[in-house]
């Protein structure tokens, strides 16, 4: 049978993907407060091509998908978020893009939450084919998942000269999410470094399988494993 995403081969532009004659953020949000209405428009019709409620509370196993850990608000099938905010915007530009912001592609973004793959297919499809819309990057994680196993589509669409994200999700995946970002932000920090560190740290982790126990020993590498291991359990909960 396969993957039914498999047919959506990720886009990924040399050079990445940028706006077109923006150098400041008065251009960028003009263009994006601009182009805010056609886009909400356009993810509606999608998403009503696939059959979908777009105030629907996203549910799994009968269970709401919360917006977070902790939260007691659901997420519905669609949420256009308002523009991101012009302080968090500066934040990203100076941290990530060396002050372009023409790099800037998520101000105006959103999220549609799918329970199958024929929904995702029937959306993937008409983003292909919707008249006035060019997919100027995909990334598929449906197709390629991240190595914890977390799968959803990152889109950048540009309308009317403007490019904008939309993330494309599927419920069994999300509901899982937040337990997975729990070991993704323990394994990018136990991780961080030259190959050399990667390495060592890949060695000493290889000794915590299968240990049910703090270690015993009394060398660095058994007393630094001990405490790896303790800090996995705790990420774990047991």
């Amino acid at each position: 049978k396969g993957n039914k995403m498999d047919q959506f081969k990720s886009i990924a532009p040399q050079g990445g993907v940028a706006q077109k004659e923006v150098a400041d953020l008065e251009t960028l949000y003009a263009s994006a407060e601009r182009v805010l209405p056609k886009y909400k428009s356009l993810v509606l019709q999608i998403v009503q091509k696939a059959n979908i409620d777009p105030e629907e509370v996203a549910t799994h196993d009968g269970v709401p998908i919360l917006l977070e850990k902790g939260s007691t608000t659901g997420m519905t099938r669609v949420s256009i978020a308002p523009l991101k905010s012009p302080q968090r915007a500066k934040e990203k530009v100076r941290n990530e893009y060396e002050g372009r912001w023409d790099k800037l592609v998520d101000v105006v973004r959103s999220s549609v939450i799918v329970d199958t793959e024929e929904e995702l297919v029937v959306i993937a499809k008409c983003l292909e084919e919707e008249p006035g819309v060019k997919i100027k990057r995909l990334k598929n994680r449906f197709s390629q998942p991240l190595w914890n196993g977390y799968s959803d589509c990152l889109y950048n669409i540009e309308i009317d000269g403007h490019v904008a994200e939309l993330q494309l999700h599927i419920s069994a995946m999300l509901a899982h999410k937040h337990v997975s970002h729990a070991y993704y932000v323990y394994f990018r920090k136990y991780f961080a470094g030259d190959a050399d560190a990667v390495r060592t740290r890949m060695n000493l982790m290889e000794a915590v399988v299968g240990n049910d126990t703090e270690t015993e020993g009394d060398s660095d590498a058994d007393i630094f494993t001990g405490i790896a291991f303790q800090e996995l359990k705790a990420i774990m909960g047991i």
